[in-house]
């Protein structure tokens, strides 16, 4: 649900945890009604830059890929790289988060002109003093699938206007306008009005419902032992989940399984 407005409360979700350490989880969503699926691997690396918490994807996440199964647009495909989002206001203990860097976004499937498409949007940097204002651009332009140097092209000026179809800004809290590159800024239409948007509460399957490696139930030990406050009960239910996983993974590599 973070990556496409499409995904409703019918949607289902799979998070198994596939490593420890490194922290790795596979994911898989649907949404049947929309035709949408999207799978990937999330592994996350967090860095302390300055008075901030700096998250970017690992070495093991290699962006969201976002499958389309049903009309309008079956059997188009997209893969969706992620940005760097920071942590703010830890000394003053207000925090907030921002988003900076760039996503990518290449769908694999040429539209009805027969081009391939990429769209690269770009979070400006906040500064320092005021208040942060969470704003973007980007543009969508063509690609040929035969050359990599398209591959170089991560923000907005990097990209040849000669390719680029539509352009867009705005933030990416509130509402984001685009218009074709020759257009009029007259001519700028809504693309997306984030206000407007709400949070689906989260249904999880009862524990008893789930299996023995679904992240809440490998972890109810842990969890119920810390809302508990039995620290050291926690930490032992911990070290024993962690020595396991280590095994596991320890005889697969003896059997030579993947």
């Amino acid at each position: 649900s973070r990556v496409c407005g499409g995904f409703s409360p019918s949607t289902n979700l799979t998070t198994p945890p596939v490593s420890h350490h490194p922290p790795v989880s596979a994911y898989h969503a649907a949404c049947p009604e929309r035709h949408l699926e999207l799978v990937g691997i999330d592994q996350i690396s967090a860095k302390v830059s300055g008075t901030t918490v700096r998250v970017s994807p690992g070495a093991f996440n290699k962006g969201i890929f976002v499958r389309i199964t049903g009309e309008p647009g079956a059997g188009e495909q997209y893969h969706i790289t992620h940005p760097t989002a920071a942590v703010n206001g830890i000394l003053r203990g207000s925090f907030y988060v921002t988003v900076a860097d760039s996503t990518v976004v290449t769908c694999s499937k040429p539209n009805a002109d027969g081009h391939l498409l990429r769209a690269v949007i770009e979070y400006k940097e906040e500064s320092w003093l005021g208040k942060a204002q969470f704003q973007l651009e980007g543009v969508i332009h063509t690609y040929d699938p035969k050359e990599t140097v398209h591959e170089e092209w991560t923000k907005v000026k990097h990209v040849p206007r000669e390719r680029v179809l539509a352009v867009f800004d705005g933030s990416w809290r509130g509402e984001v306008r685009w218009k074709r590159v020759d257009a009029p800024d007259s001519e700028y239409a809504t693309l997306l009005d984030l206000s407007t948007l709400h949070v689906i509460p989260k249904a999880v399957r009862p524990l008893e419902r789930q299996v023995h490696n679904e992240s809440r139930k490998l972890w109810e030990n842990v969890t119920t032992r810390l809302l508990k406050k039995e620290y050291n009960e926690a930490t032992k239910h911990k070290l024993a989940i962690e020595q396991k996983q280590r095994d596991d993974a320890a005889e697969r590599k003896r059997k030579g399984v993947e």
